[in-house]
């Protein structure tokens, strides 16, 4: 009874420990096995988008898209506006963490055991780099 307690008062202080940090920070605040589709850095820079992620969207209506804030607007404008002709909603993350994802398509639940990356020359760029 007495950890239990040490435990509460522990989270109370210092709040719940997070679980999978590391992925987390990878994936745009996200857990692997919630990510439907997932793009680098560079593949959203690429100017238009991926027809696998407008796909994704028709597919997964109540998915959300997450983009990485650390880019500039101009790069990731396309993707915020194909979520918006598929009415799929989008949040921008910003929390610091440096992750070579640019943008993923995510389930608020776990839809697969890895995401699936588009694996062209700009994403083999971007996980050499």
């Amino acid at each position: 009874m007495n950890q239990k307690l040490e435990q509460i008062l522990s989270e109370g202080i210092y709040g719940k420990p997070d679980l999978k940090p590391e992925e987390k920070a990878l994936f745009l605040s996200n857990f692997a096995e919630r990510v439907i589709i997932a793009l680098t850095r560079s593949q959203v820079r690429k100017r238009g988008t991926y027809s696998q992620m407008g796909e994704a969207m028709t597919k997964h209506k109540n998915a959300r898209l997450y983009i990485n804030g650390a880019m500039n607007y101009t790069f990731y404008s396309d993707y915020i506006q194909l979520a918006n002709r598929h009415r799929v909603p989008f949040t921008i993350i910003n929390d610091s963490k440096s992750s070579p994802v640019g943008a993923l398509l995510a389930e608020d639940h776990a839809t697969r055991e890895q995401p699936e990356f588009i694996k062209d020359d700009l994403y083999r760029y971007d996980i050499q780099s």
